[in-house]
């Protein structure tokens, strides 16, 4: 019988060789590894991220988004919403580089956020988004994730039966951002998108 993680492993050092040829495959080979055994995908992708760090903090969005935001959807595809929260909350070193390092910040970034929202690990969302607060390499990394938080969720509780609890603290954990943040123009900005929930 084939044996699939061996198959991606070798296809993936084979890859790993020449990052401009290949960067489009690496997100496809972490993902596929991913449904068949997380921790594995876990360490190619750490791997991936330590080989070429120059790729995640340029000033190109398009090369963080082919080892970060490109390999996070990949997983999400081939392995699930779970497998990604999974990742982000106990994996310090992906966390970071995502959410503060990376030049690309954008889905299913801040879709994941809301997705650790919607399954009440509102620790969770905040640590993502404080590091988002602390990304310089993109403009507005917070304020945009803000946004797509915000519509979800009015469209969460205007078409699902959700808890008032529920529904608190989230106005909480948002609300609870404005403190952290220090550029007076992005606080105004979220500010409008909450007047709503005050």
């Amino acid at each position: 019988m084939i044996n699939k993680e061996s198959l991606i492993l070798e296809s993936y050092e084979i890859l790993l060789k020449n990052f401009e040829s290949n960067k489009r495959s690496y997100s496809t080979a972490i993902g596929k590894m991913a449904k068949l055994n997380l921790d594995v995908a876990i360490e190619m992708w750490e791997h991936l991220l330590k080989t070429y760090p120059e790729h995640c903090t340029g000033e190109e969005n398009w090369e963080s988004f082919f080892i970060t935001t490109s390999v996070m959807g990949s997983i999400r595809e081939f392995a699930g919403i779970e497998s990604c929260l999974k990742i982000l909350k106990e994996n310090k070193f992906i966390q970071i580089v995502c959410y503060k390092e990376s030049a690309d910040t954008d889905w299913p970034m801040g879709a994941l956020i809301w997705e650790a929202i919607v399954r009440s690990d509102f620790e969770l969302a905040y640590e993502c988004l404080e590091l988002l607060n602390q990304n310089t390499k993109t403009e507005e990394p917070i304020n945009r994730a803000i946004d797509w938080i915000v519509q979800a969720f009015k469209d969460e509780i205007e078409t699902k039966d959700t808890t008032q609890e529920w529904q608190d603290t989230t106005v909480e954990l948002l609300f609870s951002i404005l403190g952290i943040i220090e550029n007076e123009t992005w606080k105004a900005q979220i500010t409008v998108q909450l007047i709503d929930f005050m």
